[in-house]
């Protein structure tokens, strides 16, 4: 009975949102040219021929995410509300009868259609905004077998980053840590949210991700970035500059939507950085659709947005979707990094299988042979430390460094 209202309700919205076919003007597929004539029909569309090169064509349809899916109506519906309620993708797969990576793809596909008809978010003259930069940490999480010609370019962190010894504490945001995010909100609390860059944003990255977004005459807010200055006057409007930390709220509304989206990532329990920009287009539309609407709204908004989208992707583009910022651990700094890692992973275990060889005279004496290896390592390699911020030479890492245990330390003949 649920089944039936659940396809009723989405019967109904789909009614609403349908919109009169319309007429585009047909281009030919081979040379683009816009003179055709009509040519018959082919399963009730209309066939057309090219002036120029000859060619016959028939009209596109429209392709919906929901008519062109296994699955029916129902459950579409059901995961749409799961979807808004924001439910975690195992429970979202236990109430629509599917399994958890169909569950994720569903999520996956909703996102990008968000993503699809996001509308650009641009700043008029005498407007105001708040921009600034956020970080989250790089992510290789997920099933990395499918993708094509992946290799993991550093090597994985065993206990997450903040337990791990091997994390870099420098002060600062690392580059091989963290990836740059900037904000901005408006007055009217349309917001945008862009990956810029790895670390701190350089007028490079600055000036890329406000491409078309500011118009002359608009009045801007941000912190005391160096970077901002440049670019900012460079576009002709006008800047003024605040320390984040404020009390008197010139930053706030950014800070606060930092401080939601901080939230938001957090309930996700470990973003791909590949999957951010599907994220980042969630959250906004979930910041700007909280405004007036209800559940039930947002609901209805989804669907229409299903409707009236034509929406072409497949799995395959989500297996095979490139990981962002990968050139930089091809670098000299990444390079650099990758071999840092080793080192320390090494010292890592060094040190364990030496607590693990107790009094034992035969087995200190591989350790001391292991740790003389690796100081000579660290000198080849131009490491004095481990745990510097960078170091020079060494090769990007391929495969985990060697891991030294006590069974290992008892095979080695002495």
């Amino acid at each position: 009975m649920r089944d039936i209202l659940f396809e009723h309700e989405m019967d109904s919205i789909l009614e609403e949102s349908r919109k009169p076919d319309q007429l585009p003007i047909p281009v030919c597929p081979k040379c683009g040219s816009l003179s055709s004539v009509g040519y018959g029909y082919t399963d009730g569309r209309q066939r057309h021929k090219c002036k120029d090169c000859g060619r016959t064509f028939s009209d596109k349809p429209k392709r919906s995410m929901i008519f062109t899916s296994k699955l029916p109506k129902p459950t579409w519906m059901k995961y749409i509300n799961c979807f808004v309620d924001e439910l975690p993708v195992a429970k979202c797969a236990e109430r629509c009868a599917v399994s958890v990576p169909t569950a994720y793809y569903m999520r996956m596909r909703i996102q990008d259609l968000i993503e699809q008809t996001q509308e650009a978010w641009t700043l008029g003259s005498g407007e105001r905004a708040q921009i600034d930069e956020t970080f989250v940490y790089e992510s290789f999480k997920g099933n990395r077998t499918k993708c094509e010609d992946f290799e993991m370019p550093r090597p994985a962190y065993v206990r997450g980053r903040k337990k791990d010894k091997r994390r870099l504490r420098a002060t600062g945001k690392s580059d091989a840590d963290h990836v740059c995010i900037l904000t901005g909100v408006d007055e009217r609390r349309n917001t945008f949210l862009e990956i810029a860059g790895r670390s701190m944003m350089d007028s490079k990255s600055c000036r890329e991700a406000l491409s078309g977004k500011l118009e002359e005459g608009s009045c801007i807010a941000t912190d005391e970035l160096n970077a901002y200055v440049g670019v900012l006057n460079a576009l002709k409007v006008k800047h003024t500059a605040h320390i984040s930390t404020d009390v008197d709220g010139s930053l706030g509304n950014v800070n606060a939507l930092h401080s939601h989206f901080k939230n938001f990532i957090a309930r996700k329990r470990g973003v791909s950085t590949r999957r951010l920009p599907l994220y980042l287009a969630e959250f906004a539309w979930r910041w700007q659709a909280t405004i007036n609407d209800s559940a039930d709204q947002t609901v209805k908004r989804v669907v229409q947005k299903i409707a009236q989208c034509d929406y072409r992707s497949v799995q395959r583009d989500f297996r095979t979707s490139p990981y962002p910022l990968m050139d930089w651990w091809e670098s000299p700094a990444g390079e650099r990094e990758c071999e840092r890692m080793k080192i320390a992973i090494m010292e890592h275990n060094l040190g364990r299988a030496a607590e693990e060889a107790g009094d034992d005279p035969d087995m200190q004496a591989v350790v001391q042979e292991r740790r003389d290896a690796l100081e000579k390592r660290k000198q080849r390699s131009g490491a004095a430390t481990a745990g510097k911020k960078t170091v020079t030479g060494g090769r990007s890492w391929r495969g985990s460094a060697p891991v030294l245990t006590t069974g290992m330390l008892r095979s080695k003949p002495v």
